[in-house]
């Protein structure tokens, strides 16, 4: 069940969250559609490991109390257009202390309580955070494909901390 706090005050957290960092989070508070709506279809774990979605400057502000996320799945034969692929030698990610491949459904990205998020557990590299922005510019419309430096502007974006997420 989720922790409830008594008054807004108790939401407020100090900790810093950088796009790309790699977190844990109750499995029971993240949604995985259409898993969540297919009868004995998900099988829910203590907690999941997430990444920061969101690169602005509201992710290090203590009065603000979400940040976006995106899950991360070990089934990885359902991955999609959406998808980003981990490799855990390449990206350092773990789960139940046994490294494995992995793919972040930046699609299945949601809010969470930042307070929600307790253990920092990697990050990923410079590369598939620009494959992240990339898609997450592409679900907005947004096509870098036709401009000449595409990985030189992500780049720029990601360096900068200039918003890509809403």
């Amino acid at each position: 069940m989720s922790e409830t706090y008594s008054i807004r005050m108790d939401l407020k957290i100090d900790t810093e969250f950088a796009f790309g960092e790699i977190w844990k989070v109750r499995d029971e508070l993240i949604r995985l559609l259409p898993n969540d709506r297919i009868e004995g279809k998900r099988n829910f774990h203590r907690c999941r490991t997430v990444i920061i979605a969101q690169n602005c400057l509201e992710n290090n502000d203590e009065e603000s109390l979400m940040i976006e996320i995106a899950p991360l799945s070990s089934t990885i034969e359902y991955l999609q257009k959406f998808d980003v692929l981990l490799f855990p030698d390449e990206e350092g990610i773990k789960k139940d202390g046994v490294k494995r491949k992995c793919m972040a459904q930046i699609q299945l990205s949601q809010p969470i309580l930042k307070k929600d998020l307790f253990e920092k557990v990697g990050e990923i590299s410079q590369e598939k955070k620009e494959e992240i922005a990339a898609i997450k510019l592409n679900l907005l419309g947004i096509d870098l494909n036709n401009t000449i430096e595409t990985n030189d502007n992500i780049s720029d974006l990601i360096d900068n901390s200039i918003p890509l997420s809403m």
